[in-house]
C-alpha cells in the first residue's frame, strides 16, 4: 500500500510537469503568468489545506462509520475483480455521475452556489481545477469514494482513482491550443480528460450564468 502511494505521488508530480510544460509551449492565453492571480490560494488553501481536512472528515466521519454500521465491505462484491477492472468500473460510474450532476449545477440556482467558486478564477490553468467550494466536495466525494470501500474494492484503488481525478482535473483546465473548437471537449467528457481551450468557454459561460442566476 505504501508503495502505491509513492508511485501515484511520483506520477502526479510527473503529470504536473507535463501539463505545465504544455501550457508554456502551447499557451492558449499568451502572457498568463505562471504565478497568476489566485495561484497561491488554489495551491495552499484548496489543494493542500481544504483537501487534507475534508479527506479526514469524509473518510473518518462518513465512510468508515458507515462501513462499520452496514458491514457491506465484508461482502467483497468486487474484491475478486482484477484491479484494473475495479479502477475502470469506479472511474466510469463516477464520471457518469459527475457529468450529469455538473450539468445540473449549471442549471440550478441553488446548486450553482456550490459550484460558482470553481469558476471564479480570472486565469485558467492546470491548477485552476482544484478550486471548489467545500460543500461541493462534501456532496461529490461521499458519493465517489464510499462505493470503493463498501463494495470491498482493493485498497489501492483509492489512490489510483485519486491520481486519475487529479490529472483529469488539471488536463480539463489546461490552457493549451490543441483543439481549435472549444466545444470539442463536450464530446470527450466525461471519460477522457479533455485538453482544450477551456478558458475561452469558461469566460463565455460564466458571464451568461452570472447574469442569469444573480
Amino acid at each position: 500500500m505504501h508503495s502505491t502511494f509513492f508511485y501515484t505521488t511520483c506520477l502526479l508530480f510527473a503529470s504536473i510537469i507535463i501539463l505545465v510544460t504544455l501550457e508554456r509551449i502551447f499557451p492558449y492565453r499568451k502572457g498568463l503568468p505562471f504565478f497568476r492571480e489566485g495561484f497561491w490560494v488554489d495551491l495552499i488553501w484548496y489543494t493542500l489545506i481544504q483537501s487534507y481536512f475534508l479527506k479526514i472528515f469524509i473518510f473518518d466521519v462518513i465512510i468508515h462509520p458507515a462501513d462499520k454500521a452496514l458491514h457491506l465491505s465484508s461482502l467483497q462484491l468486487v474484491s475478486n475483480w482484477p484491479v484494473w477492472s475495479q479502477v475502470l468500473f469506479f472511474l466510469v460510474t463516477h464520471d457518469l455521475y459527475i457529468y450529469w450532476f455538473h450539468r445540473w449545477q449549471h442549471r440550478s440556482k441553488i446548486l450553482w452556489r456550490t459550484h460558482e467558486a470553481h469558476h471564479s478564477n480570472k486565469g485558467v490553468d492546470w491548477l485552476a481545477g482544484t478550486r471548489s467550494h467545500s460543500l461541493e466536495i462534501l456532496i461529490n466525494q461521499p458519493i465517489e469514494f464510499p462505493p470503493i470501500v463498501l463494495l470491498g474494492a482493493n485498497p489501492i484503488v483509492i489512490p489510483i482513482k485519486a491520481l486519475l481525478d487529479a490529472v483529469q482535473a488539471g488536463a480539463r483546465k489546461l490552457g493549451v491550443v490543441l483543439m481549435r473548437d472549444p466545444w470539442d471537449a463536450e464530446f470527450l467528457a466525461p471519460g477522457v480528460a479533455a485538453v482544450t481551450a477551456y478558458g475561452w468557454r469558461r469566460c463565455q459561460l460564466d458571464a451568461a450564468m452570472a447574469r442569469l442566476l444573480t
